[in-house]
């Protein structure tokens, strides 16, 4: 998993690493690391061929490497969804401690907390996640949606108790969403679907753009994105300044760990 990749870099164990996904491709030394094959079709052979000391991958019934692995006797640590921020914080500490790099692991999150701002008290913005086309958004089981209740607003589909899940269109006006998140990149299709104009995202041009690859990782590149969030959406910043912050634009690629949920 590239989040795991990143963790692996920034707590010190980045030259200790043998092999990665296809997707890994942060930091740029990652990139020049022995490929394995994609999310999905991964080879159990060119991994044993690698010799690692551990495998780290996601813990899924629909993910069948770690019993290939297990009967080539190498060892799997299956680590568990991210569902929340403080679940990133538990994938550092498994995978710092199965690299003898606890201290290190523990630096990284207090780092971390850092960007992570004070409870905010005000009203809650509410946020739709345009997670993808066709209406993919997150429920209340996604990092994500955590991500939008520390930066101070609230996702509109929270009490969903899923992680990603397809919306109706019906749904999403009733929300009435204050702004929209998008990493998708398809909002001008969002913003063209029937009675769109008439949410009140659409109507103060409220929307948040963040890049794919960022945002969609659960690991240590998300927590700048917290602050910025929380800028957005005014709880980070005076009432002079949050009149003016209304649009946050980054550039998107087409990576996304998110896409396993929808199998």
């Amino acid at each position: 998993m590239p989040s795991y990749t990143e963790i692996l870099f920034e707590t010190g164990s980045g030259n200790e690493v043998v092999g990665v996904s296809d997707y890994c491709d942060m930091p740029e030394a990652a990139r020049k690391i022995t490929k394995i094959g994609n999310y999905y079709t991964p080879s159990a052979e060119k991994i044993y061929s690698l010799r690692p000391d551990a495998v780290f991958i996601p813990e899924s019934s629909v993910y069948a490497l770690g019993a290939e692995l297990e009967k080539l006797r190498v060892k799997v640590v299956r680590i568990p969804p991210e569902k929340n921020i403080e679940d990133i914080f538990s994938t550092i500490r498994i995978i710092s401690a199965e690299t003898g790099k606890k201290s290190e692991g523990e630096a990284l999150i207090s780092s971390l907390k850092s960007f992570i701002p004070s409870e905010y008290k005000g009203r809650r913005k509410k946020v739709y996640i345009d997670i993808d086309s066709g209406l993919w958004t997150c429920g209340g089981l996604s990092y994500l949606s955590d991500m939008i209740r520390l930066a101070g607003g609230e996702n509109v589909f929270a009490d969903v108790q899923r992680n990603y899940f397809q919306a109706t269109w019906e749904s999403v006006l009733k929300s009435e969403p204050d702004f929209i998140l998008t990493v998708s990149g398809s909002f001008s299709d969002f913003s063209r679907r029937p009675l769109a104009s008439e949410l009140p995202a659409i109507k103060n041009k409220a929307v948040m753009e963040f890049d794919r690859s960022q945002i969609t990782r659960p690991g240590p590149r998300v927590f700048p994105l917290i602050k910025e969030m929380a800028e957005i959406l005014g709880s980070g910043e005076n009432e002079s300044s949050k009149k003016t912050k209304q649009k946050k634009s980054h550039k998107t690629d087409s990576i996304s760990r998110y896409e396993e949920k929808k199998s």
